[in-house]
C-alpha cells in the first residue's frame, strides 16, 4: 500500500517536472492506477466513465466507479478533486482525500 502511494507521488512529480501542470487530464491515469492498486486488495475493479443519474435527476459520468464481480458499485472517483467518493443509500458522500 505504501509503495503504491510513493509510486503515485513520484509519477505526479514527473508530470510536474516534464509538463508543468497538474490539471485533471494529466493526473487522471496516475490516480486511476493508484485506486486500482487499492481496489485489487478488496477484489474490486475500477470501471471508467459509467453513466449515473443523481437524486436530482441529472446525469453524471464519474471518471471511474469501483465495482465488484456482481457489478455492485462501491465508490466513484474524480481525479480533479483527488477524492474517492463512496455511494451510500443513493447519496454521494466524500470519504477521503489523497494528497
Amino acid at each position: 500500500m505504501v509503495q503504491s502511494i510513493h509510486k503515485y507521488r513520484n509519477e505526479l512529480q514527473k508530470i510536474i517536472d516534464y509538463g508543468g501542470s497538474l490539471n485533471e487530464t494529466t493526473i487522471r491515469r496516475c490516480f486511476i492506477s493508484l485506486v486500482n492498486d487499492f481496489a485489487e486488495e478488496k477484489n474490486l475493479k475500477l470501471v471508467e466513465e459509467l453513466e449515473y443519474k443523481t437524486p436530482q435527476g441529472t446525469t453524471i459520468y464519474p471518471d471511474g466507479t469501483l465495482k465488484d464481480r456482481f457489478r455492485l458499485s462501491y465508490g466513484i472517483t474524480k481525479p480533479k478533486t483527488q477524492r474517492i467518493i463512496l455511494i451510500k443509500k443513493s447519496r454521494i458522500k466524500p470519504v477521503s482525500t489523497i494528497r
